[in-house]
């Protein structure tokens, strides 16, 4: 039975390693020949797509409960009037999201169990538009248009930033 005590997390690098390992028997081969890069597909087997839905899947639910401690971390923190929390989670997931597809894309790993893992699962759970519709229109339905209108450019501004500067920081940090 696990409890609290037991700490599963510490099997999460044997889940990632079984769920993501055997798609990268079918990476894409790449190589230079007479100056002219050239990519060879493989295609995946039926195990790999396997592996990629899973990466997907473990990454979404892990991003999904990290929204939900990052929520809960700032309505305790700033109090629940204002969604902060939405924010702060589109704002940092679009700028990790930048930072991992410009690591990807520098490193030439997109087409990985990584990139499946992080792009579409991590950040896909982490980030949320819905609940950003939602946060506005109840801001717009309490008669706070101006909270409203604040929030959509906030949130719509500040991601892009975040997710372009990530972008761009991410050969400097990165490597």
């Amino acid at each position: 039975m696990l409890t609290p005590a037991s700490k599963p997390w510490r099997c999460l690098p044997f889940l990632i390693w079984i769920l993501c390992v055997p798609l990268a028997s079918a990476q894409s081969v790449t190589g230079i020949s007479d100056g002219v890069a050239t990519a060879i597909i493989a295609t995946p087997p039926e195990s790999a797509l396997l592996s990629t839905v899973g990466a997907v899947g473990l990454g979404g639910a892990l991003g999904a409960m990290s929204r939900y401690g990052v929520n809960r971390g700032m309505e305790l923190w700033l109090g629940s009037g204002f969604p902060y929390g939405t924010l702060a989670v589109n704002v940092l997931g679009s700028f990790g999201l930048g930072l991992t597809s410009g690591w990807l894309a520098h490193t030439g790993a997109l087409a990985t169990p990584w990139d499946h893992f992080l792009m579409a699962g991590f950040f896909g759970g982490f980030t949320t538009f819905s609940t950003f519709s939602k946060d506005t229109a109840g801001l717009i339905q309490s008669g706070d248009s101006s909270a409203a209108s604040w929030y959509v450019i906030g949130s719509i501004g500040l991601s892009l930033a975040a997710l372009m500067g990530g972008e761009i920081l991410a050969p400097f940090l990165l490597f």
